[in-house]
């Protein structure tokens, strides 16, 4: 759509297009390391802010790889969010994954 009226740029519009678009943001963190972990979880938090503070619109999806079962503490702390907008945060949600960092020679990269 052209949001440009005579020479004026119409915000109304372009905030109407910008709400129509469907993204999917989708990031990745590990949930390994004894610290490495937590500056991963900083980072993350960054992120949120940030999609959320510029009111991109769409979905944001945080994969966080590499937790086991006895990482429930990792885990809970990896589902924290920096998003304080409730229609923001209807459009945020986290996934687990297994460790995936071999090779299909079984080296670990």
């Amino acid at each position: 759509t052209d949001n440009v009226i005579n020479g004026i740029w119409d915000n109304d519009s372009a905030d109407n297009d910008r709400n129509n678009i469907k993204v999917h943001y989708l990031y990745s963190v590990g949930c390994s390391g004894s610290s490495k972990y937590q500056y991963q979880l900083i980072q993350a938090l960054l992120l949120d802010y940030s999609w959320s503070k510029q009111n991109r619109g769409g979905k944001l999806t945080r994969i966080v790889n590499g937790c086991t079962d006895d990482d429930s503490t990792k885990r809970m702390y990896m589902r924290r969010t920096s998003i304080r907008n409730l229609e923001h945060l209807d459009n945020f949600s986290v996934w687990f994954t297994e460790t995936n960092d071999k090779m299909p020679n079984g080296k670990t990269y």
